[in-house]
């Protein structure tokens, strides 16, 4: 059974609903017909850094610790739900529901799913906490990890358990990021053949209808040319590739500066 104004207000009174930072007037005051209306009071971020304002961007999250603290009888739930206006304004909300003999500060995490960036101040209201009265209590409350968590405290124990899985996820990204540098660095590769080609089938044609060319002549500009795209095909490899695979390149770029120092040097 969902609790009224009339129970919250009890809560508030026996200290099931309580805060260190605001005083119990200010905090009747936020009762509504079904529910509390929470007092912001940090903001944690994806690097656990935690401030009292920040600036959301689209697409962006952020953990919000409440000024309120929950301390449930073994016969009361609360679930955490977002407010009207804060759907409309372009929040999302992520939110546990706080199980039976949980005694913790209240915390959620928003997201900003709308085109701009909203401005997150102190003591801002996002969300409401409700309060669900048992018919029995539970044979087991609750005394997980987040038992008495009064400080952002990340995944708590489930950060080993979960580490394997998130080393997987950054992996997979990488191979997405190397995927993404290959195909920039092939593009450039196919582009710089195709200029090479071009300039070679130019060159020779320009030369081969000169009267007076020369074989040696001849030589030279194509190697100049095919230097020149040696050097920079494999410059822009040794940008984009894996380290292991630099080798050849370094290979390859060295002997397109041999082959643009000899030919300037020493022109057949």
């Amino acid at each position: 059974m969902m609790m009224v104004d009339t129970n919250i207000l009890q809560l508030i009174d026996d200290k099931v609903l309580y805060s260190n930072d605001m005083k119990i007037e200010d905090m009747k005051d936020s009762v509504g017909a079904i529910s509390y209306d929470l007092h912001t009071l940090s903001y944690t971020n994806n690097e656990i850094v935690s401030s009292d304002s920040c600036k959301l961007l689209p697409g962006e999250s952020v953990f919000v610790a409440c000024k309120e603290i929950v301390n449930l009888p073994n016969d009361v739930a609360a679930r955490i739900v977002l407010r009207n206006s804060r759907i409309r304004q372009g929040f999302t909300l992520d939110a546990p529901v706080y199980q039976p003999g949980h005694h913790t500060r209240v915390f959620y995490r928003i997201t900003n799913i709308s085109k701009c960036a909203l401005d997150l101040s102190p003591d801002s209201c996002f969300a409401q906490i409700q309060f669900e009265k048992l018919e029995i209590a539970p044979n087991k409350p609750y005394s997980g990890t987040f038992q008495g968590e009064m400080g952002y405290s990340d995944m708590g124990e489930y950060t080993s358990k979960y580490k394997k899985e998130m080393s997987r996820i950054d992996e997979k990204m990488d191979e997405i990021k190397h995927l993404e540098r290959n195909i920039y660095a092939n593009i450039i590769t196919l582009m710089s053949i195709f200029i090479a080609l071009f300039s070679i089938i130019n060159i020779n044609v320009d030369l081969a209808f000169a009267a007076d060319v020369e074989r040696s002549r001849l030589l030279t500009s194509n190697l100049i040319t095919i230097g020149s795209i040696a050097f920079l095909v494999s410059l822009t490899q040794l940008c984009f590739s894996k380290k292991e695979k630099r080798g050849i390149w370094v290979a390859i770029l060295v002997i397109a500066i041999l082959i643009l120092v000899g030919t300037t040097l020493f022109p057949l």
